[in-house]
């Protein structure tokens, strides 16, 4: 690859494939105390949602709307965010051609990250802004660290671009666990058995990406 040393590709390598598939983000550290902290979280969590389902957690349709809003969205944010990896994997693949194709997929992914704020701040519900703050902030960090891979590779700066795929592969590590857990809890037998058709749909589309 003409634009990055190997010790950084190999590593890159390893790391940048994995943030394609994330939602959420959370702490990396687990101790006795996080796990207990956890569980409690979740399990509130979990007795939330089923409020949700049953229509007895008292949110506007306007937010309904923007909850489902933001997790489709994550299919979209996955296409493109494969074309700008591919691309940047790629030793075939040039600086202006990588350019080309980065700048592409980074536009569009700014776009799907403003609509998936625009559903954020639709939420007034406190259960909803705290379940979806970490998720928004991590998208954000991602957007940050493409747009200092194109930034290092366009002025050829090593240094930068090397910050940009640290950055990526940080949020990578931050958003998977909270993601798994997030659907896991949608999927759970009472979750499913209050949700419509409509939205069993939507769920069983999201989950092959965690």
């Amino acid at each position: 690859m003409p634009y990055i040393n190997c010790y950084y590709y190999k590593y890159m390598k390893k790391k940048i494939i994995i943030f394609i598939f994330l939602f959420f983000c959370g702490g990396t550290e687990i101790d006795d105390q996080s796990v207990t902290t956890s569980n409690q979280v979740n399990s509130s969590n979990e007795e939330t949602l089923e409020q949700f389902a049953k229509g007895e957690l008292n949110i506007s349709s306007t937010e309904e709307n923007a909850f489902w809003k933001f997790i489709e969205t994550q299919g979209e944010w996955n296409y493109y965010a494969g074309i700008f990896v591919d691309a940047y994997l790629d030793d075939d693949v040039g600086i202006d051609e990588f350019l080309e194709l980065g700048v592409f997929s980074y536009n569009e992914l700014t776009r799907v990250y403003n609509t998936m704020a625009d559903s954020y701040y639709s939420f007034e519900t406190e259960f909803l802004i705290d379940m979806f703050t970490p998720a928004i902030e991590n998208y954000y960090k991602k957007i940050d660290g493409m747009y200092l891979i194109l930034e290092g590779i366009d002025t050829l700066d090593v240094q930068t671009e090397e910050r940009g795929i640290l950055l990526l592969s940080e949020a990578s590590e931050e958003g998977l666990q909270i993601a798994c857990d997030l659907f896991e809890d949608l999927n759970s037998e009472e979750i499913r058995s209050l949700l419509s058709k409509e939205d069993l749909d939507k769920l069983d589309n999201l989950l092959p990406l965690c």
